[in-house]
């Protein structure tokens, strides 16, 4: 499965919580870490659905591990990207 450079600085970011140069740098140090992280985390996540995301030319399937949901391709080959469905103490979804 391929992970898409995108899908690394989304998992760092959101993941990790890692901005800037910290985030920038962590990628170069630990890139095949964070790649065996996000297999593993979409290993364990459950499949939701498939669809449209945005304005996508094609559609993708959804996985979701915890509040991270991940956006796949349709034959389950690359990583598109980490969204951080967090909620609030309101109910209000946080990104």
């Amino acid at each position: 499965m391929i992970v898409t450079n995108h899908a690394i600085e989304r998992y760092t970011e959101r993941v990790l919580k890692l901005k800037g140069v910290k985030k920038g740098k962590y990628i170069i140090e630990n890139r095949n870490l964070i790649i065996q992280q996000i297999k593993k985390m979409i290993k364990s996540a459950k499949f939701l659905y498939r669809g449209w995301f945005n304005t996508q030319c094609c559609q993708s399937k959804y996985y979701q591990n915890g509040k991270y949901k991940f956006i796949v391709s349709l034959n389950d080959d690359k990583v598109i990207t980490i969204l951080d469905m967090s909620v609030s103490k309101k109910g209000k979804l946080i990104r």
